[in-house]
C-alpha cells in the first residue's frame, strides 16, 4: 500500500500478494563498476520491475576478487551466495535458475 508520495505505508491487513523482499549486493567502487557492476545493478533491477517480486540492490565496496568483479552476492538464510563475474546479459539466466535462494 502507498501513502503520500507514493511512500511504502504499513497495514494491517494481510496481503498474500506480496513476497519476501531479496538482498542482492552489487559492488559501486572503481574496479567493479569499470567491467559493468552499474549496468547489471540496473539489469536486477529491471528484471524486478518484469517479474513483479521485490528486489533490494545494495551497492557495496569490492571483496578485493577483481578477476570476480561484478560479484553480485545474495542473501540467503545460510548467509551470502556469491555468483561472479556477472554481466547484465547474465542475469535473466541467473534469476531463472534460482539465484535469488542461492541455488
Amino acid at each position: 500500500m502507498r501513502g503520500e508520495a507514493g511512500v511504502p505505508v504499513a497495514s494491517d491487513e494481510a496481503d498474500d500478494t506480496t513476497h519476501p523482499t531479496a538482498v542482492v549486493y552489487v559492488p559501486r567502487d572503481s574496479a567493479a563498476r569499470s567491467v559493468g557492476a552499474d549496468d547489471v545493478a540496473d539489469a536486477l533491477r529491471q528484471a524486478a520491475v518484469r517479474g513483479d517480486f521485490a528486489l533490494d540492490v545494495v551497492r557495496n565496496g569490492s571483496r578485493g576478487m577483481l578477476w570476480l568483479e561484478p560479484l553480485v552476492e545474495v542473501v540467503t538464510p545460510h548467509g551470502r551466495v556469491g555468483y561472479g563475474p556477472v554481466a547484465p546479459a547474465d542475469v535473466e539466466d541467473l534469476l531463472a535458475s534460482g539465484m535469488l535462494d542461492g541455488a
